[in-house]
């Protein structure tokens, strides 16, 4: 019964989020899941980490540079986060459940986050 439970919630969730997820908003996600390149670099190389694990990792040297690229992630994530709030608000999530993905994504290792690249993309 409680799988059950969690299986419509999560198939009510997927239903919400294919019934507000533009084509613009879909290339913003897999986006993420691309390997980040920095400015200088033309091509990624193969251990180049994905974007959203360059988001969420953030340094905390004081060097100018890296306080530059710091604001600068957040100023990303900030926008990121304007553009997909109808959506979150669409979806009617919890706190707790927005807060237990949060704790998801942090603890993500690279094999997950390319399986949730899979899932997205298809």
């Amino acid at each position: 019964m409680i799988n059950q439970a969690r299986d419509n919630y999560e198939n009510q969730i997927q239903d919400h989020f294919e019934q507000h997820l533009t084509p613009e908003l879909l290339l913003l996600l897999t986006d993420l899941f691309e390997q980040y390149l920095p400015d200088n670099q033309k091509t990624a190389a193969q251990n180049s980490p994905f974007k959203l694990t360059k988001l969420r990792v953030k340094s905390e040297l004081m060097k100018v540079k890296v306080i530059r690229e710091n604001v600068a992630d957040l100023r990303s994530l900030k926008s990121l986060y304007e553009r997909f709030l109808p959506i979150l608000k669409a979806l009617e999530l919890s706190d707790n459940f927005v807060e237990e993905l949060a704790i998801q994504v942090l603890r993500s290792r690279s094999p997950q986050v390319k399986r949730w690249k899979t899932e997205i993309c298809t």
